[in-house]
């Protein structure tokens, strides 16, 4: 059986952490001396009892006039460092955290769509969200605990080696015990932690799933189904908090139970050995050894918000770690005359058994107008997918202007490349907003309208109160399907690229529209090389050139009229679409 590769170190993660401090290092160090200052006067309250003690105890004048004022400004001392500290550390910790939210936000743009493909939206946004925040409390009130309560430790212990270091290496006897059961408990920690990670994915993702489908869940009655889902996944949830809550909880009393062994030891031996020393040295002491129990338990309480701070960076660093599209293309055009040109085509999906475009050849020539048919899963969108390089082919060629696709800037390609996809993509913005989507400068009203009309949707944007400034809702829910459909092709229609490719771009529209659109788009298609997908044969009628593909294989190319005549799969699948009516449409 195949070993499971180990991940990162504690070590490794707080220095990949600590790499997002460039342009903060001012901010850190300051906050590091505000907490200096501020565990300083934890040391120098201790000690100021000394001379309280002393000076109540042999009646000295100078002591009981000055210690009050030296207390005051010990006071004041601990505010100022106890808020620089905190301030300063929150700003670098949150500064840390808008980057690493910013850089996973990129890198989930610029990532690959099998990325895409291999993770669920409800995942990927539980990553950035949740993940994050464990990050973020990890970075902004751990890191304000630790640093704070780990000078103050030091300083005390440093205070009572200053003291009697014959007595403080007896109180020292319990560091190894209370180092253990950090470490055990922080690795249990970070274990449960990776689980709620996984957790709060499934949550996410069947919400937002079921939210975004809920036109689906309505018509088939999955409301108690769905409902009982999101139950099963935060039960699942709500178990792992509890046992991350046990586990917390138990750490404190324990370390407070073995901290108080110590002390009792302490003061025996202090009462019973320490009789050289002043009443006031003995308090003092005593003082500081009192104060040490807090910051540790105050430490050990917030070990399990730093597991969880971790166990999140481990997961979004792996994210971070995944490869981006590959954009090796160095050539550029300005102008293209979008000549196609697939010379033994192959590829596979990732994990897939077989070939998806098993060695496909076509051409299609400037202006042209190619259709793409066949069965569900013959290969058509894929062909599309590789055009735009969403995906990138194992073998064989595809020529742009006799140029290698692979060759072309990634930007540059797309650039001269619209899409309109069955899957009707509008963000939540208003309609001009969604029009104007990718252009680098704004566009002008006529512009925006002279496309609309071209898209048969000018009367209907007309009609609506606020025109062009309407917000679509979240995918366009706002719009009707043919609406939602006619907005994106006017959206391809602005772009004004060389090549056009509709995926189904007609599949939302009634019998009525889609002779409108269809008219639309033979004047939009003209000089502009198109390929179609369809399925609705009607749409290709006058296509220069149809092929046919089953199994990732092209059966049969050539007009209409010829696979007609051919009597072959074209034909088989007109005669099925048209119920016999063959003899009007030829």
């Amino acid at each position: 059986m195949q070993k499971k590769e180990k991940g990162p170190t504690d070590f490794q993660l707080y220095m990949r952490l600590l790499s997002y401090l460039k342009g903060l290092r001012f901010y850190f160090v300051v906050s590091i001396l505000g907490f200096i200052v501020f565990a300083l006067t934890q040391a120098g309250a201790a000690h100021l009892f000394k001379y309280f003690i002393d000076g109540i105890q042999y009646k000295n004048e100078q002591y009981m006039l000055y210690v009050p004022i030296a207390l005051i400004l010990l006071a004041f001392v601990r505010g100022v460092g106890f808020f620089v500290g905190n301030y300063y550390i929150s700003k670098v910790s949150l500064g840390i955290i808008h980057k690493i939210r910013c850089e996973l936000f990129e890198h989930y743009m610029y990532a690959p769509k099998h990325f895409f493909d291999k993770s669920s939206v409800g995942e990927l946004m539980s990553v950035i969200l949740y993940n994050v925040g464990q990050v973020s409390s990890a970075a902004t009130d751990a890191v304000k605990v630790v640093v704070r309560e780990g000078f103050t430790v030091i300083f005390l212990m440093g205070y009572l080696f200053y003291m009697n270091w014959q007595m403080t290496l007896l109180f020292l006897i319990i560091a190894p015990v209370i180092g253990t059961i950090i470490y055990y408990v922080g690795k249990r920690l970070k274990d449960i932690s990776k689980k709620m990670q996984v957790s709060m994915g499934d949550i996410t993702h069947t919400a937002k799933e079921s939210l975004s489908l809920f036109q689906l869940v309505k018509a088939y009655g999955g409301e108690g189904r769905e409902a009982e889902r999101f139950d099963k996944a935060s039960n699942v949830n709500v178990s792992l908090s509890l046992k991350m809550v046990r586990t917390m909880t138990a750490v404190s009393p324990v370390m407070q139970f073995i901290i108080s062994i110590a002390l009792a030891i302490l003061m025996y031996t202090i009462m019973e050995f320490f009789g050289d020393h002043s009443v006031g040295d003995i308090v003092a002491y005593l003082t500081a050894a009192g104060l040490i129990p807090k910051p540790i338990r105050q430490m050990g309480d917030i070990w399990g918000m730093i597991q969880r701070g971790l166990a999140a960076s481990e997961s979004i660093f792996e994210t971070l770690d995944e490869e981006i599209e590959q954009d090796t293309g160095t050539h550029s055009a300005r102008h293209l005359q979008g000549r196609i040109s697939i010379r033994n085509l192959c590829f596979t999906y990732d994990g897939a058994d077989g070939k998806q475009i098993d060695n496909i050849n076509l051409d299609v020539e400037p202006g042209q107008m190619i259709a793409l048919v066949g069965q569900s899963g013959s290969g058509k969108t894929t062909i599309t997918s590789l055009l735009l390089r969403f995906y990138d082919y194992q073998s064989g060629h595809i020529l742009l202007d006799g140029v290698e696709l692979k060759d072309y800037k990634l930007k540059e390609l797309r650039r001269h490349i619209a899409l309109v996809s069955q899957n009707i993509e509008l963000t939540n913005d208003s309609i001009r907003g969604n029009l104007s989507y990718g252009f680098d400068q704004e566009l002008s009203d006529e512009q925006i309208w002279h496309a609309l009309k071209q898209a048969n949707a000018e009367e209907f944007v007309r009609k609506l109160d606020e025109g062009l400034d309407t917000m679509v809702g979240e995918n366009g829910t706002r719009l009707s399907g043919g609406q939602r459909q006619r907005i994106s092709i006017a959206r391809a229609i602005l772009k004004d690229a060389p090549i056009l490719i509709l995926d189904e771009a007609t599949s939302a529209l009634d019998t009525e529209s889609e002779r409108m659109i269809q008219d639309a788009l033979d004047k939009a298609t003209r000089n502009r090389t198109t390929i179609v997908i369809a399925h609705r044969l009607s749409t290709i009628l006058e296509s220069d050139c149809i092929y046919v593909l089953d199994a990732g294989h092209v059966v049969e190319n050539g007009k209409h009229d010829e696979l007609l005549k051919a009597g072959g799969p074209y034909s088989h699948l007109y005669n099925i679409q048209f119920a016999g009516n063959n003899e009007n449409d030829e």
